[in-house]
């Protein structure tokens, strides 16, 4: 994303809530570090059939490309590769979120000046290719988002929805959409589309969706003011409560929020097991590693 600064103001008497600048509470130990320059601006990381998939935005001359690479468990590239783009066109230049559902597919999110788009393909075709000449399926004109795209499947209930959150600092919100709807329209913003509209905090990269505990992460950035788009901080919630709630920013829906001392920008986060994460940051060097989240103990925050 483009470094533009973004501040919190008062707007018509109103105090805007939800900045995240807290008080660092966790360091991170690495484990096993890798520079992929191939990935370009890394924008996510997921893991599946127990292979790690990051993917990123690769600039090729003046012409940016999404690709989708692929690691083993301890980050070494398999040599496979998923080109996003369509008979030579840029179909996705900005991939920004990966998630999938054995009903529905494979879903990646695009986010380009701001504005979203949710696209379907097959995920086995686009590897057999390389590229999504024939595995594109269908485009979402995600409309209702102001600031981009980050879909991952939820559940709530019995009721699977694709959720996505806002990055933009004013009033930002995670929304639940309904699937059926959502691809009969091919747009956000049609009626019956939005389920429920979340009040969130600002500046989420990613989602991550604990289907075992019904936990939603929202990996963020953590300051909005001196340091745009930068720090690491992940937001862990009960995403039924904050539907109850019909916002995330109340404490009793949240589970942890965790604080990193880091001041890079942080894209993506997924837990990979054995008390190991996977992040995905945006930076020349070390863009991809797995590490141990260890929490300070309270002389040691700041």
């Amino acid at each position: 994303m483009k470094r533009v600064i973004f501040v919190c103001i008062l707007l018509s008497g109103m105090v805007l809530t939800g900045c995240n600048h807290g008080t660092t509470n966790a360091v991170i130990e690495h484990v096993t570090v890798i520079t992929d320059n191939l990935l370009g601006a890394v924008q996510g990381v997921v893991m599946r059939d127990g292979f790690i998939y990051a993917y990123g935005d690769y600039k090729d001359s003046d012409k940016h490309i999404g690709v989708i690479r692929e690691y083993t468990s301890d980050l070494n590239y398999t040599g496979r590769m998923v080109v996003l783009t369509k008979n030579g066109q840029s179909i996705i230049p900005h991939p920004t979120g990966l998630t999938w559902n054995q009903q529905w597919g494979t879903f990646i999110g695009n986010t380009v000046k701001r504005k979203g788009e949710i696209l379907r393909i097959d995920w086995k075709q686009a590897w057999i290719d390389r590229n999504l000449n024939n595995a594109l399926l269908d485009i979402i004109e995600d409309d209702a988002a102001s600031n981009g795209s980050r879909p991952v499947f939820v559940k709530v209930g019995d009721e699977f929805f694709i959720a996505s959150a806002d990055y933009f600092c004013f009033k930002p919100e995670l929304r639940l959409y309904n699937i059926s709807a959502m691809m009969k329209s091919k747009k956000t913003s049609s009626e019956g589309v939005i389920k429920y509209r979340i009040r969130c905090s600002q500046n989420t990269q990613n989602l991550y969706w604990d289907s075992d505990k019904g936990y939603l992460t929202l990996v963020q950035n953590r300051w909005p003011f001196l340091w745009p788009y930068r720090g690491f901080h992940l937001e862990t919630i009960i995403l039924s409560d904050a539907v109850a709630a019909g916002s995330a920013l109340n404490p009793s829906v949240i589970v942890s929020s965790i604080y990193f001392n880091d001041k890079e920008e942080l894209e993506g986060w997924w837990p990979a097991g054995n008390a190991l994460s996977i992040f995905a940051v945006n930076r020349k060097t070390g863009n991809l590693f797995t590490a141990k989240i260890r929490m300070l103990q309270e002389k040691e925050k700041k």
